[in-house]
């Protein structure tokens, strides 16, 4: 019996980004759903139940931040790492706080990205 692919959700309003994100989770074997804002990534994390969401932090309508807070209190059961290009003490600080597994930046390669992910089900899945 084959086992159930891990499910990402990506919560990014950059459409280039998702596209290569999910291109390169894909490849590893992971099933990849998105979001383009906060609202509609909260609204999937209900509807999608999904073992990981990559979050950005600057978004429309709802700031990351924001949608991590709320993401830990109704979901405290899914993972969240950040990949933001604001990486200043105090972003990675506020997403610390709220419950974050990882603060990664845009400008890391995706390959990286990708490793960080495996890295993640693995230490978790032992």
């Amino acid at each position: 019996m084959e086992s159930k692919k891990q499910k990402i959700l990506i919560i990014d309003d950059d459409i280039d980004i998702i596209v290569l994100l999910k291109r390169y989770l894909e490849k590893a074997g992971y099933e990849v759903v998105s979001a383009a804002n906060g609202i509609d990534g909260i609204t999937k994390a209900g509807s999608e139940c999904p073992d990981l969401i990559l979050l950005d932090i600057e978004l429309p309508e709802m700031s990351g931040h924001q949608v991590g807070i709320f993401l830990q209190k109704e979901f405290p059961d899914i993972p969240v790492m950040v990949l933001s290009s604001k990486t200043t003490p105090q972003d990675v600080y506020k997403a610390e706080i709220s419950g974050v597994v990882d603060y990664l930046a845009k400008s890391v390669d995706l390959n990286i990205v990708v490793s960080k992910v495996d890295s993640f089900f693995k230490s978790n899945c032992e």
